[in-house]
Order: structure tokens, then C-alpha cells, then sequence
């Protein structure tokens, strides 16, 4: 089965149906307290819906007084995904807090902290303005001893819940940070101790930063699902859960996309894979024209030829190798006797888009179809290629900014 994402339902005129976008529909809810100008203390909620990508995402807000009074507002939010703003409709209750006639109603404005699952805002009403603080219930940090103990269900959980919590409500413009976006960033890409802690850190959250490569991307929920017929050993053999971010290494202009596998493992670190295409870019704008690897061809451009150059300072930046995968299983047994394969490759399977399309990947990417099988995985051998598994979606894909700047894939060397 070969899915084709289309740009738009020309084709019903010949009787082929469209897929439709997956419905953005999770919801994200706040505690808040704050004070009012007004009416003085309150405690509330707000609500974020997950909306369709790069658009705006619906919310609602609710206050209650000292006295029982309450208020209520609802309306739809843009912004970056670290903050967002909307002008208000609105509800039951409103009357004791604006003006009758004067619209908007309210206007709000909240920013979100990608670690910790806070936010703090105001709100300003015809009658007078209100700040506030907000809590996120559940809301954790993929890290430390408690969270490295856990099932790998559990963290695969944990980790897509922050990365899904508070999606972009505008998308940032591909190419707008990391390598290529501006000198310095550039030359943050030449800093080889800058680098380095991309294949230290063991983490599956770091510290808000930009990546200097791969900067934008979007994050699903995923199983690996292992096939018989190989001697692939650890989770090659067993399967597994995990999250897969697809990304373009610099922008849409060079097009270079890629895949990051993350298998949560139980009382370890996760186990992650790399793979792109190659160095060079392509005209189609089809992600999945091209099958990345683990191992790919010698650089053409002389501009990355030197960055590889400067890549191999740290590690050899034409393979990451895969030998961990087949050392652990998902309880996090060792395995005793590992095998792996040296070169891997992910090529496309149920998910194509066309060649010419005009939308953001990104945007195309969360109309992908929960339970498509995005890539199956091909292994090298000396007797020639065998395919020993494939990447099964289990949620959509939602681009953020704890995804883009929190979220942290272990490069293997």
C-alpha cells in the first residue's frame, strides 16, 4: 500500500478520495491562580486544544472569585508554542468583568516554560486586567533516577506528553535557527565543544537550546516492530516502543530530511538511531522520496565537506553505528552475545507526498494516518539486503517547542 498525502481534493473529481488530517484534538489544561484588578484573587483553568498544525489552537479560560462568582472565556490562540495570544469571546459571568458592546471581550496573553509544565499570563478585560501563574497537573521532566526506572511504556508516555502538551500555534519558518540561519549559528556549527554534548548526554530531555542541525522538526509516538528471519539480536529481535522526530537538517531550500528513533528501554537510557539520505539535498518535496541510513556517501559541496571535517573532530560524521540496538532488550536485559547490522536503511513504505507540494513538512507530517507504517528497515548483509522490521505510527505527529528544543536523541559514535 502506497498512501499518497495529496495538497488538496482535486482527485475526487476522478473518484479517488483523500485522505483527511488527522483530527488535532488532545487537550492541555492548567490550574491557575492569579488576581484581577477588578474583583481581586481567583483561582481557574485553562484549557489548550491542540489545533491543526501551524493554526490556531483553541482554548478556554475560567475564573472563580471569592463569593462564588465565576467568569468564562473561549476563543482561538496563535503563537510560538512557548507563548501564545488570543482575543476572547465571552461567556457566562462575564458581565461583572467588561463592558457591554466593546469586542474584543478580553485579551490574553500567556507564556509557557518548556521544563517544568508552568506558565504565567494576564488577561485584560474593558473593565480592568489580571495576572496569572498556572500549573500543568502531571506535568514532569523526563529524567533522574525515578524516571530512568520506569517501563518503557511509561516513557514513551512521559516524554511524548511534554513534547505534545503545547504544539506551535504559528510554525516557525524552517531554516530560522541552527546551521544556515544566520552567522552565528553557523559558526556555532564549526564549535566542536558545542557538539560534543549531543553524543555525551544519555538523556532524553536537556536544558532549552537550539539544535544546531535538524533545529525544526515534528515528534510521534511509534512502534518498532521486529521481523523473524534474521540473527539480529537485543530489540533488532524484539521490538519495541519509542518516538520517531522527523526533521530537515537545515532548511526547506537544501531539503535533507531525516529520521531520529528513540526505543525507551526499562531502568536504562533510551537507544537511539540516526539516519539521513546523504549530505545533499533534493528537489522533490516528498520527505519520503529517499531512504535514509545509519551510513551514508562522502559529501559533494565543498561547504559540507569542511563541516565534516570539523564533525570528525567529534565523531565520524558518515555513520552512526547501530551495535547498541542489538545489546539490550526492552526490560533491559543485556544481551550476551550482540549482533548487529553495520548499515541499516529506512525506506519509505504506506506514506508518500508529492513531489511538488507547497505545504510545510510539517503541517504534512500530522496528516499522516495513526497506525501507518512509515518505514520499513532494511539491513545490509554479505549476501545482500534483508528486511528486519518497520516503524509503525501509534499517535500523530505534533511539532512544538519542547520537541524542537528539549527533546534530546543520544548520537551514537
Amino acid at each position: 500500500m502506497r498512501l499518497v498525502i495529496p495538497l488538496a481534493l482535486a482527485a475526487l473529481a476522478f473518484g479517488v478520495v483523500a485522505p483527511r488530517a488527522i483530527a488535532q484534538d488532545a487537550t492541555t489544561s492548567y490550574r491557575l491562580e492569579g488576581h484581577d484588578t477588578a474583583r481581586g484573587p481567583f483561582v481557574g483553568s485553562l484549557a489548550v486544544t491542540r489545533g491543526a498544525p501551524g493554526g490556531p489552537s483553541p482554548i478556554a479560560l475560567r475564573l472563580s472569585f471569592a463569593g462564588g462568582a465565576e467568569a468564562s472565556w473561549s476563543g482561538a490562540a496563535t503563537g510560538t508554542g512557548e507563548g501564545l495570544q488570543a482575543a476572547l469571546r465571552d461567556g457566562p459571568g462575564i458581565a461583572a468583568l467588561g463592558a457591554a458592546g466593546q469586542a474584543p471581550r478580553a485579551q490574553l496573553a500567556v507564556r509557557f516554560d518548556l521544563v517544568g509544565g508552568a506558565c504565567q499570563g494576564s488577561l485584560t478585560t474593558a473593565r480592568g486586567a489580571a495576572s496569572f501563574r498556572g500549573q500543568r497537573p502531571g506535568a514532569t521532566t523526563p529524567a533522574g533516577p525515578a524516571y530512568e526506572a520506569g517501563a518503557p511504556e511509561a516513557k514513551q508516555a512521559a516524554v511524548f506528553a511534554e513534547a505534545s502538551a503545547v504544539p506551535y500555534g504559528e510554525l516557525p519558518r524552517v531554516g530560522s535557527r541552527g546551521a544556515g540561519a544566520n552567522a552565528w549559528d553557523s559558526l556555532r556549527a564549526l564549535r566542536t565543544r558545542l557538539l560534543e554534548p549531543t553524543f555525551a548526554e544519555t538523556t532524553d530531555a536537556r536544558p532549552p537550546r537550539s539544535k544546531i542541525f535538524h533545529a525544526f522538526g515534528s515528534v510521534a509516538q511509534v512502534r518498532y516492530e521486529a521481523l523473524p528471519g534474521h540473527a539480529y539480536t537485543g530489540l533488532f529481535a524484539t521490538g519495541g516502543v519509542g518516538l520517531a522526530r522527523l526533521s530537515l537538517a537545515i532548511d526547506e531550500e537544501t531539503y535533507v530530511p531525516g529520521i531520529a528513533l528513540k526505543l525507551f528501554v526499562a531502568g536504562r537510557p533510551s537507544v537511539n538511531v540516526h539516519a539521513i539520505p546523504s549530505f545533499d539535498g533534493q528537489a522533490s518535496r516528498d520527505f519520503f522520496e529517499r531512504a535514509p541510513s545509519n551510513e551514508i556517501p562522502p559529501p559533494t559541496g565543498a561547504a559540507v565537506r569542511l563541516l565534516a571535517r570539523v564533525i570528525a573532530r567529534v565523531a565520524d560524521p558518515l555513520r552512526r553505528p547501530v551495535d547498541h540496538v542489538a545489546a539490550v532488550t526492552p526490560d533491559g536485559a543485556p544481551v550476551a552475545a550482540p549482533c548487529a547490522p553495520r548499515r541499516i536503511h529506512f525506506r519509505p513504505a504506506e506514506v508518500h507526498f508529492p513531489a511538488d507540494a507547497q505545504e510545510d513538512f510539517r503541517a504534512l507530517l500530522a496528516t499522516i494516518p495513526v497506525g501507518s507504517v512509515i518505514y520499513e528497515v532494511w539491513a545490509e548483509t554479505p549476501s545482500g539486503e534483508v528486511r528486519i522490521g518497520r516503524v509503525r505510527t501509534t499517535s500523530p505527529f505534533v511539532a512544538s517547542a519542547w520537541g524542537d528544543q528539549v527533546l534530546h536523541f543520544h548520537h551514537a559514535r
